[in-house]
C-alpha cells in the first residue's frame, strides 16, 4: 500500500511538472509567436516607410527638375523676345524719323519676325485684337484667325493673351498648339509680350 501510495505522489509530481512544462513551452510558443508577429510588424512598417520616404524624395526631385525645366525654359523665351522686340522697335523708329513710311516699316517688321527662329522648331508670331495672325512661319497662316487654339484653362490662346498683355505687358501660358507644316497639335508653352507702338502681340 506505501508502495502504491508512493508510486501514486509521483505520478502525480510528474503529471504537475508535465503540466507545468506544457503551460511553459505553450506560453512561451505563444509570447514567441507574438514578438514574431510584432517584429514582423515592424519591419514590414519600417519597409514601407522607407518605400514612402523614397517615393517622397523621388517625387520631390522630379518636382524640382521640373519646376527648374520651366524657368529655364521661360528665361530662354525671355531671351529671345529681347531680340524680337529690340527689331520691332528698330523698324518702328525707322518709321519715327521718316527713314520709310510706317506701312512699309510694319510690312518689314512683320515679314522679318515671319523668318525669326531660334532652338528647336521654336519660332514667332504676332496677331492683333481681332486674334488674326499678320505673322507666321507658315505664309498661308497669315490672314487667318488663330482663336481656335486652347489653353490647358480651356481659354482661347489668343483672346487670354491679348487680355493679359494688355493689363500686365507680358504673359506666360500653357497650351496645344498646331506644329509647323502640320495640323497635329502638340503641348507648348508661349511668352506673349504686347508691342504696344503697333497694338501687336508677339
Amino acid at each position: 500500500m506505501f508502495t502504491s501510495l508512493k508510486s501514486k505522489i509521483v505520478c502525480l509530481i510528474i503529471l504537475m511538472f508535465a503540466l507545468i512544462a506544457g503551460l511553459v513551452i505553450f506560453f512561451t510558443i505563444k509570447d514567441v509567436g507574438t514578438a514574431m508577429v510584432k517584429a514582423e510588424e515592424r519591419s514590414a512598417s519600417n519597409v514601407l516607410s522607407l518605400v514612402d520616404t523614397t517615393i517622397a524624395s523621388n517625387y520631390r526631385n522630379l518636382l524640382f527638375i521640373k519646376v527648374r525645366t520651366v524657368l529655364t525654359r521661360k528665361e530662354r523665351l525671355r531671351d529671345a523676345m529681347e531680340v524680337a522686340m529690340s527689331g520691332l522697335n528698330a523698324f518702328h523708329n525707322l518709321s519715327l524719323d521718316g527713314t520709310i513710311e510706317e506701312e512699309e516699316a510694319r510690312k518689314q517688321a512683320l515679314e522679318w519676325i515671319r523668318t525669326l527662329q531660334y532652338g528647336d522648331g521654336d519660332y514667332f508670331f504676332i496677331f492683333d485684337q481681332n486674334a488674326t495672325a499678320l505673322a507666321y512661319p507658315e505664309p498661308d497662316m497669315v490672314g487667318r484667325p488663330l482663336s481656335q487654339f486652347m489653353d490647358i484653362k480651356s481659354r482661347a490662346v489668343t483672346t487670354a493673351m491679348w487680355e493679359e498683355t494688355g493689363a500686365y505687358g507680358e504673359a506666360f501660358d500653357v497650351f496645344r498648339w498646331k506644329q509647323v507644316g502640320g495640323w497635329d497639335l502638340v503641348p507648348r508653352i508661349g511668352y506673349f509680350v504686347r508691342f504696344e507702338p503697333w497694338d501687336w502681340v508677339v
